[in-house]
Parts: C-alpha cells; sequence; structure tokens
C-alpha cells in the first residue's frame, strides 16, 4: 500500500475526497518532479520503489578468525548501528554495490549479535538479530540513504549463522564473511522501501486510489 493511499485510508472519506482531491492529484504531480530531481542526484528509482544495493556475503571457514563479530546497536527503536571489536581498533567500513556502511569500534561490542540466514527467500531479510526488547526488525542505514533491514528473529542464533567483519580485507565490497552451511558465497540487498513509506509510482491517479472509512485518531 502506497503512503498516500494509507493516507486516504485512514481520512474521513467524503470530506477528505471533496476538499483535498486537487491537493492530492497535485501532490502526485510533485512526487514524480521529487523523483526526476532526485533520480539528477543520483537516486534512482524503479517501478515506484527506492532502487537497491546489494551486500556481499563472503563464505570463509575461518570467519570467525578472519574477522571480528558483528554487532547491532539500537540507537533508538527504529534504527541502529553496526559495532564490532575491528581488529585495526579504529571504526571502519563495508561497501555496497553503491555506498559505506560504517562498523563502529568498541572492544567490546553491545546490542544484537548479527546472524545471517543465505536461505532466507526475501533477499532484503537475511541479516537476523533477535530484538529481545522490542521483538521488531530493526535498520542499519547506509552512506546513501539506504536501509538494511536486521529482520527480527527469536531463534536467529539457530536460524542463521554469525556475521563477521574483516577490516583488514583490501576489498572493500568483500569485508562481510560468514561460515556458509552450503560452502557458497551469498548477497543481501538494502530494503526497497523507506522505513516502510513506498513512492507513488508515476501515473498513479487520485481516481485509481480507493478511499475506505476510518478516523484522523487513528493516524
Amino acid at each position: 500500500m502506497s503512503f498516500l493511499t494509507d493516507l486516504l485510508n485512514r481520512s474521513h472519506p467524503a470530506a477528505f475526497q471533496a476538499k483535498l482531491g486537487d491537493k492530492l492529484q497535485q501532490l502526485i504531480t510533485l512526487t514524480g518532479e521529487l523523483k526526476t530531481d532526485m533520480s539528477a542526484h543520483g537516486h534512482a528509482f524503479t517501478g515506484g520503489a527506492i532502487s537497491r544495493e546489494l551486500v556481499t556475503m563472503m563464505h570463509a571457514t575461518g570467519a570467525s578468525t578472519t574477522g571480528t563479530q558483528l554487532h547491532a546497536v539500537p540507537v533508538d527503536g527504529l534504527v541502529a548501528m553496526f559495532q564490532s571489536a575491528n581488529a585495526n581498533t579504529a571504526d571502519a567500513y563495508f561497501a555496497t554495490d553503491g555506498s559505506k556502511v560504517l562498523v563502529d569500534y568498541a572492544g567490546s561490542p553491545s546490542g544484537y549479535i548479527v546472524y545471517y540466514d543465505e536461505d532466507a527467500v526475501a533477499d532484503d531479510s537475511r541479516f537476523l538479530i533477535n530484538n529481545s526488547i522490542m521483538g521488531e526488525d530493526m535498520f542499519v542505514r547506509t552512506s546513501s540513504g539506504k536501509l538494511l533491514r536486521l529482520a527480527h528473529n527469536a531463534v536467529a542464533i539457530t536460524t542463521g549463522v554469525i556475521a563477521y567483519f574483516d577490516d583488514d580485507a583490501v576489498t572493500v565490497t568483500e569485508r562481510m564473511l560468514y561460515a556458509s552451511p552450503t560452502a557458497a558465497t551469498s548477497s543481501v540487498y538494502t530494503d526497497d522501501t523507506n522505513m516502510g513509506l513506498n513512492v507513488v509510482p508515476t501515473g498513479t491517479n487520485a481516481a485509481a486510489l480507493t478511499i475506505a472509512a476510518d478516523t484522523p485518531a487513528s493516524l
């Protein structure tokens, strides 16, 4: 469901359509212009959704000695940052195929251990954490503003294997490691939404949006 559709669904239908129908069409037009402007600045869109970036997960039988265990430290209830006891005792990063991801240095990392499930059907939900406090997914932001989803899984320790970070690796796109059960290099993608808000596809018309009864109090 798009953000605008959700907005309509949560508003008084008759009054909202009568007063804001024209404004909604203008907003949809502005959305298209915004997409064009952002694309000109390097933020590409595909099919109305934010374009995705890829993280390569390198298989290494000795991942636990080559790299250091990756943790996710909550910044708030939704956003987290990666942290690890990096070998060079300094902050470092790994790269996606389009941006960088910070890995904060800590001698004794806190937060949740990050696991990796190469078998996950959803290719943007292969990083796992056991978010024992909130019980919800969290996100790590890349330098381009994309989001890596850390899917909550109460049994992450058995569903996946521990993810490791090798800050010594010369190739920055190959710094993420795991001991693959199938001895295979794998990949995970950034989420295709911005924390759950979708971009309205180009060409969407206000008349095509469904309006359902609800109350503003539920917003």
